[in-house]
């Protein structure tokens, strides 16, 4: 069974290392170096819905760019928006810090 080796926060909610993860939330976290025992990734299609988007990692929101065009302030709030993060950040860097730490974003090499 996957497990946690800290507390992260999806869509609002925490887990952490005593709790079980869920299989959908298991595959909404995206940073490897949260966990102590990896989930076991199941390879599976996803069904479009009525409207013809499916459900799944493909519709996570995409980070913008850390430099150059399009990765001002106003892109970075609005992507911590979509991943479930508020508040107030003095800088853009302080709000990619929080997103690394939370296991929304991977922190960059």
């Amino acid at each position: 069974m996957a497990r946690l080796n800290t507390h992260v926060s999806v869509n609002g909610d925490w887990y952490g290392p005593d709790d079980d993860v869920p299989d959908e939330v298991a595959d909404r976290i995206t940073n490897p170096d949260v966990w102590s025992e990896p989930p076991s990734r199941r390879v599976q299609e996803s069904e479009p819905d009525a409207e013809g988007e499916g459900e799944g990692p493909a519709d996570m929101p995409v980070p913008p760019p850390r430099r150059g065009p399009g990765s001002g302030g106003p892109a970075w709030i609005e992507y911590a928006r979509q991943v479930g993060v508020t508040g107030e950040f003095d800088s853009k860097d302080a709000l990619i810090g929080e997103l690394e730490r939370r296991g929304l974003l991977p922190k960059e090499a």
